[in-house]
């Protein structure tokens, strides 16, 4: 059960509006709800051992997701004085031949961070590199102050083939 044909299409035709993005309705699922997609998919993604970057502050329930899949969230710390953003630098440090994935979220829940093009566009630069699964929550996606925040996968197209969006319904929208 991935969804109606209609709601697959609705969802299509979504993300290339807001995201300019394009996805075919065969790559798109329509769940219960975001957070059993995200448990659901890092259960899939992940083994035993295996690393997941959670650059810090983050949604409390991203560790916790990852634990239980038995792999480990690497916390890599976003201070203040970058704007709660991780830094390109500090993303290529963070990873090992463990890592398999990464959680970004934009706007951020708790912070409220949004990351920037350029900004995104360097942190593509070095995950093209790692070659990681790139889990992008977008549930906040609409409470910014002016326009859309931009999105990783189309600033790098080549980052789609092993990235997963999440997305709901429950969050204001425009």
């Amino acid at each position: 059960m991935s969804g109606t044909a209609a709601l697959k299409n609705a969802i299509k035709l979504k993300l290339r509006r807001d995201n300019q993005l394009d996805y075919e309705p065969s790559e798109i699922i329509a769940s219960a709800g975001a957070k059993q997609a995200e448990a659901n998919v890092i259960n899939a993604l992940f083994d035993e051992g295996d690393e997941v970057i959670i650059p810090t502050p983050a949604w409390v329930s991203f560790a916790a997701m990852v634990s239980l899949s038995g792999a480990v969230p690497k916390f890599v710390p976003c201070p203040e004085a970058t704007g709660f953003l991780l830094e390109p630098d500090t993303l290529r440090r963070a990873i090992t031949p463990r890592t398999k994935g990464i959680i970004l979220n934009s706007p951020s829940n708790p912070t409220g961070a949004v990351y920037g093009a350029e900004q995104l566009s360097a942190i593509a630069k070095v995950l093209v590199d790692a070659d990681l699964w790139v889990m992008s929550d977008d549930v906040y996606e609409h409470i910014v102050y002016e326009g859309l925040a931009p999105h990783i996968f189309h600033l790098e197209p080549r980052l789609k083939s092993k990235g997963i969006i999440f997305n709901s319904l429950s969050k204001p929208t425009r």
